[in-house]
């Protein structure tokens, strides 16, 4: 049976692809680190970029998810009008993420 943490970082992954601010409900604004330079820290932020990035018509496919203790991991595949491989960090306070790391490298996908 998949964890709360994991379900809740699953939607606000896709949320990327609605723009949907409800789906950074699960960030502590008070604590939340990103440590993409590119986005802002705290649930603002995030909603911001997804607002922006969902413009784009992107999508989300969710490959793995798992969890270790206080983290959550994620394998994504993206689509930002060209294919992206993402590995998604989540580190957790309680019921709440309170920092981020990510790593998104261009896809290559055989034809």
């Amino acid at each position: 049976m998949p964890s709360i943490r994991k379900k809740q970082i699953c939607d606000l992954l896709k949320g990327i692809e609605t723009g949907d601010p409800a789906s950074v409900a699960v960030v502590n604004q008070a604590k939340y680190i990103q440590h993409n330079p590119q986005t802002d820290d705290g649930g603002e932020g995030l909603a911001a970029l997804f607002k922006r990035l969902s413009k784009s018509n992107p999508r989300v496919n969710i490959v793995r998810v798992f969890e270790d203790g206080d983290y959550i991991f994620a394998h994504t595949e993206y689509d930002f009008a060209r294919s992206n491989i993402g590995f998604e960090v989540f580190r957790f306070e309680g019921e709440q993420a309170v920092e981020h790391w990510d790593n998104i490298a261009l896809g290559q996908y055989p034809a």
